[in-house]
């Protein structure tokens, strides 16, 4: 456990700080939170149904960012499925006003899956996605995303991932 909270920490400030790199520090900073609900289809563990979530994130500007995210997808056959991630992301937007845009998210997720063959089984893996996200004001978003969160790679685990289409809204401060 404390070697997955130290990788998971290490992929937060990776992330952090690739898009501080790319993100133009004259831009005013921008904090956000939000939740989301959606599908989630478990590849190799055959759930599927309702998930929902939950974020809080950091943009330099209206195209870079960092997000913290919860995510509990549905229950069956006795397996109960979280997962927490750390993302960056990148917007480009389609209109000069910043208001539309594809969104492209790249990170990684810890998550523990119990309940299965008998165990309770977690670790680090990989978070990606694209979606669309229209600011409807300067403070309320929209999104439209697909996210795919690999889980805890081991041997009950090395195929599976959790797939997720979601449709969140974010309160910007």
């Amino acid at each position: 456990m404390k070697s997955s909270v130290k990788q998971l920490t290490l992929a937060a400030i990776m992330s952090l700080a690739a898009a501080s790199a790319m993100a133009d520090m004259s831009a005013p900073t921008d904090t956000y939170v939000g939740g989301d609900l959606g599908r989630a289809n478990a590849i190799g563990i055959g759930n599927s149904g309702t998930a929902y979530g939950a974020f809080i994130g950091h943009e330099w500007n209206k195209e870079f960012g960092v997000e913290l995210g919860y995510n509990h997808f549905p229950s069956a056959n006795g397996v109960s499925i979280y997962s927490i991630s750390v993302t960056g992301f990148d917007t480009l937007y389609f209109d000069n006003a910043k208001t539309i845009g594809a969104v492209g998210v790249l990170g990684g997720n810890y998550s523990n899956a119990s309940g299965y063959a008998g165990s309770s089984v977690s670790g680090v893996a990989l978070s990606f996605g694209a979606g669309l996200r229209y600011n409807v004001t300067n403070n309320i978003e929209t999104r439209l995303m697909y996210v795919r969160n690999d889980l805890a790679n081991n041997t009950y685990y090395s195929q599976n991932a959790e797939n997720l289409i979601t449709l969140g809204v974010a309160y910007h401060f």
